[in-house]
């Protein structure tokens, strides 16, 4: 085998990938009885086309990232050590299974190295390899320029408007896994998602941080509708407003998904929670298998096979996550933890409330265990259409109360940049919610 470095080993298949694994392992040391061995490579390849903010054209870059990871695991003690490094050679790979000999960590047994899985036929590796193709130079640079076009055209409440910055980038990741046990495993999946800020010429953003935006469907371009919904309801983020008291708050998607990444590591991830009540709207589901969304896949990263998890029907919570099949990597420098792939909210139908408050950005700031404080931009509803006199209202809320304050959700569900797929969400704050 020869060493390979990060900027000549093939990374557009999972396979070859595979194979350095493997030939790393054989070559390196022996492996003591009653250790696991487990290595992990990710590499990702990117093309991006950007506005510079100027009027010298837009301008394309490529970049990409490599990381292998290595985890010992020693089986009588149920520990495992791990350890990281940026480069796939033999040298690279020696020193990280030194740096994992050392502060060995107790690992769930569902998060330790697997066996051969399920779908693996014999030496044959299992693989999870994405459908749709990822998109050329000229697509991405046609996107971009069509939409900053369309932006600028759209009829929004505040004009005239002007796209001050963003890009469009599409990327490649292809992943394997290799362990002693005998596991081979590889993925491989295409991501394309832009960000755009747009301003006011009279002065003011749109979004308090370029807005991310992503495909509604597996292998298409990212909807513009999160950024022209915005033009028909300006906030002014500098005012502070006032919201009838007991009035609804409405979530738009993104907002919406923020809110639901809070919440449900917390209320899902304890078995405590199991058979409370939750409103109609809280109808979720946890579903690695989902086209269209960023993460997931037939197996998770520790090579156990996944499966679609229902977490609430909007009566009651049903299950925690637990068990096996849910390990992911936030990145390759991480361990493998118990975590949601993609959530999925199930829409309700309901139409949206005649008057309340319509969220379009979301901040959540964690105070304490129950106590969190959320900072949300938006305009006043009037007959179920958000007015011109937006603003910021602040909320404190206990996380583990909100399921139950869902009653209900509005509109189309749409695909969301934090991996979450949900329509708008309605929560009623009743007396446990002060709005200031």
């Amino acid at each position: 085998m020869s060493p390979h470095h990060g900027s000549t080993l093939s990374t557009d298949h999972p396979e070859p990938l595979l194979e350095e694994l493997q030939g790393l392992m054989e070559s390196g040391p022996g492996i003591p009885a009653g250790e696991t061995l487990e290595l992990f490579l990710r590499a990702t390849n990117r093309v991006r086309v950007s506005l510079p903010g100027s009027d010298s054209g837009e301008k394309m870059s490529r970049s990409s990232e490599l990381g292998m990871a290595v985890r010992r695991f020693v089986q009588a003690e149920g520990k495992a050590g791990f350890a990281t490094v940026n480069r796939c050679d033999s040298g690279h790979y020696l020193h990280a299974l030194r740096g994992a000999d050392q502060d060995m960590a107790t690992v769930d047994p569902g998060l330790a190295p697997a066996g051969p899985s399920d779908v693996q036929t014999g030496s044959e590796p299992c693989l999870d390899l994405a459908e749709e193709p990822g998109q050329g130079e000229s697509d991405l640079s046609l996107w971009l320029s069509e939409a900053v076009e369309q932006v600028e055209a759209a009829a929004g409440r505040i004009t005239p408007i002007q796209v001050e910055s963003g890009w469009v980038e599409s990327g490649r990741t292809s992943e394997a896994l290799v362990n002693s046990a005998g596991l081979r495993s590889g993925r491989r999946r295409f991501r394309t998602w832009a960000a755009l800020q747009v301003v006011s010429e009279a002065g003011g953003e749109l979004f308090h941080r370029p807005r991310l935006l992503v495909p509604d469907q597996a292998g298409g371009m990212p909807s513009l509708e999160p950024v022209l919904e915005r033009l028909q309801a300006f906030p002014f983020f500098h005012l502070e407003c006032t919201v009838e008291p007991g009035a609804p708050l409405v979530f738009l998607p993104e907002a919406a998904a923020t809110l639901l990444q809070a919440v449900a590591g917390l209320v899902h991830g304890a078995g405590s929670r199991i058979g409370e009540p939750v409103g109609r709207g809280w109808n979720l589901t946890d579903h690695p298998h989902q086209k269209g969304l960023p993460f997931g896949g037939k197996f998770d990263d520790t090579g156990r096979l996944t499966q679609v998890l229902q977490l609430a029907d909007g009566r009651r919570s049903l299950v925690a996550l637990g068990g096996e099949g849910h390990g992911w990597r936030p990145s390759f420098r991480d361990p493998p933890r118990r975590s949601f792939s993609n959530l999925v909210v199930e829409s309700s139908g309901e139409p949206r409330p005649d008057r309340g408050f319509l969220v379009s950005e979301l901040r959540i700031l964690r105070l304490s265990g129950k106590r969190f404080l959320a900072v949300a931009h938006g305009n006043r509803l009037e007959d179920g259409v958000a007015v011109s006199d937006g603003g910021r209202i602040r909320f404190a809320f206990n996380p583990f109360r909100i399921p139950a304050m869902i009653p209900g959700t509005c509109g189309q569900a749409r695909n969301t940049a934090l991996g979450i797929r949900t329509p708008e969400l309605v929560l009623e704050p009743g007396d446990s919610i002060l709005i200031e």
